[in-house]
């Protein structure tokens, strides 16, 4: 009997702790500085340090080979290199291209007019580069001062671009994109060296390239046809993604040539400056080595092509027109 009391006092003993863990004994304090979870880590966005080229807007890339307004800033993903640099073995020369080939586009040659057709003889590129009006007229346009309601595109070979840019006195550069940060030090560009024996020079920083506006693309000709001398510029530098310009910049004295080109074509036509859209000028070799240009087209704002008459003269004279 006293053995069962006991048992059964032990029971209620046991059962009366337990209710009061359950339900009435206070919750544990946690231990301070310890939470029921974590948050995320916040992290700092990583921003690349990106090149403020606003200054460089009137000669930054362009479309190839015409009057256009330049990017604001190098962020802009460059155009597509034409042709490939492994397309040639080294030292290996680019194909010729033969007469028939380089010519297969340009209109048969006309009748040639008489003296009295043709009137007062029309002046050569020297005349022109070295006409004051004239040179006037291109600073304006170079500096950006003249607002033209037309676009200009010039057309040429990719083998005469050496040669043209020696006629003229152009100034053939590869810029890397790295240039343009005025703080980076030890930063060069490329010249090439237009002597008898052409060669790579280095510049520190960047050229002046605030003295042009207008310029041709080398990117937009094919690598491989492109002379030598200029293939190895273009090698200085080795990923098209680092290069900001790779071109020939047009200085005053051959830009004056093509305003004096333009002006000749619209009087020929009878039409003003402000009813053209576009005008095409086109690269031509002289008997003698040098260059002229000619007017090949102007599209008038109505949609008509309008061919001057001597443009097909000159082409004949010549016997031989570049293309592009």
């Amino acid at each position: 009997m006293t053995f069962l009391l006991r048992q059964s006092f032990g029971f209620g003993l046991a059962l009366a702790l337990t209710w009061w863990l359950l339900y009435r004994a206070p919750a544990p304090t946690p231990a301070v500085g310890v939470t029921d979870s974590v948050g995320p880590v916040g992290l700092e966005p990583v921003v690349e340090n990106a090149v403020d080229v606003s200054d460089l807007a009137a000669v930054a890339p362009q479309p190839p080979q015409t009057v256009a307004d330049a990017p604001e800033t190098v962020a802009i993903p460059p155009p597509p290199e034409a042709g490939s640099r492994d397309g040639s073995p080294e030292g290996e020369a680019p194909e010729a291209i033969s007469d028939h080939e380089r010519d297969s586009d340009v209109a048969a040659p006309v009748h040639e007019p008489s003296p009295a057709e043709v009137g007062p003889p029309r002046p050569d590129a020297v005349q022109l580069a070295t006409d004051r009006t004239l040179l006037a007229a291109a600073e304006r346009e170079l500096s950006g001062e003249a607002a033209l309601g037309f676009s200009t595109v010039l057309v040429s070979s990719p083998e005469d671009q050496l040669e043209i840019a020696r006629a003229f006195g152009e100034e053939v550069v590869l810029v890397p994109r790295a240039a343009l940060d005025p703080e980076a030090a030890g930063v060069v560009s490329y010249q090439l060296d237009l002597s008898a024996a052409p060669r790579v020079v280095e510049v520190a920083g960047r050229p002046a390239l605030e003295r042009y506006r207008q310029y041709r693309d080398l990117f937009s000709y094919d690598f491989e046809r492109l002379p030598r001398p200029l293939r190895t510029l273009r090698s200085s530098v080795v990923r098209r993604d680092e290069v900001f310009l790779f071109a020939a910049l047009i200085p005053a004295r051959e830009w004056a040539v093509v305003v004096g080109r333009r002006q000749e074509a619209v009087r020929a036509l009878g039409i003003a400056e402000t009813e053209v859209e576009r005008f095409v000028l086109r690269y031509i070799r002289l008997a003698d080595g040098s260059f002229d240009l000619s007017v090949d087209e102007v599209h008038h704002v109505d949609g008509r092509r309008l061919v001057p008459s001597f443009s097909q003269q000159s082409s004949a004279r010549t016997g031989r027109a570049s293309k592009q």
